[in-house]
This record gives structure tokens, sequence and C-alpha cells, in this order.
């Protein structure tokens, strides 16, 4: 019968499929970070796609809700929480990722943004 064969090559290559995808995740997201503007002023940090100029995300003073500005190894800057969780129960982080120098990035947000917010309240 030809219809198993059929099911299992489909099965198949959906696993195939599915293994490419977790293996190229990391790029994917790397070059989709590099398409993506990010923008600080005294009244709000913008995420903007660089392909349309769409502002895709904008935080006001108030959006920051951790409590510090947090840096990672591979550049990423993270200064909210967003909606979404993760399986463990944690808040997914918001920010900017893959930023060249993301310690000046991190210093900027807290000396600028968080101050002026300080200053406002």
């Amino acid at each position: 019968m030809v219809l198993p064969i059929v099911v299992e090559m489909f099965a198949f290559l959906l696993i195939v499929a599915g293994h490419v995808q977790i293996l190229f995740a990391p790029a994917v997201g790397y070059f989709t970070a590099r398409g993506m503007l990010y923008a600080l002023t005294d009244q709000r940090l913008l995420i903007i796609n660089a392909l349309n100029g769409r502002i895709n995300q904008q935080f006001g003073h108030c959006d920051l809700t951790l409590p510090e500005t947090v840096v990672t190894a591979d550049g990423c800057v993270y200064f909210a929480n967003g909606p979404i969780e993760t399986p463990d129960g944690r808040r997914r982080q918001l920010g900017f990722e893959h930023v060249p120098d993301a310690e000046r990035v991190a210093k900027l947000i807290d000396k600028h943004f968080r101050q002026g917010a300080a200053k406002e309240s």
C-alpha cells in the first residue's frame, strides 16, 4: 500500500523541518534583530522595523517594569517584562536585542531615561 509510505515520509519531513527550524532559530533571530533600529529619546524607547520604518514597540517611563536594566553576554539590553509567560512561569523580558556596545546602551537608558522618569514623578 502506498498510503502508509506517504504518511511515513510526510511525518519524516515534518520532523526534519522541526529540527532545521530549531537549528536555525538563533541565526534567524540575529538577522531579524539586525533589521531593527533602536531609539532612545527622553520620552520613549522605540524599536523600529528598518525595512518599513514602522514602530514595532514603544516603551514609556511607566513601561519599564524591571527594577534595573539587564545586559546579557550576547548583547541584549532588557528593561521590561512582557505579557507572555515562559514555561517556567517567568515573564519574557523585552528590550533591545544584539546591540553593539550593550553596556553603554544600558548606561544611557539608566542615566537619561530612568532618571528622567524619576524627575517627572
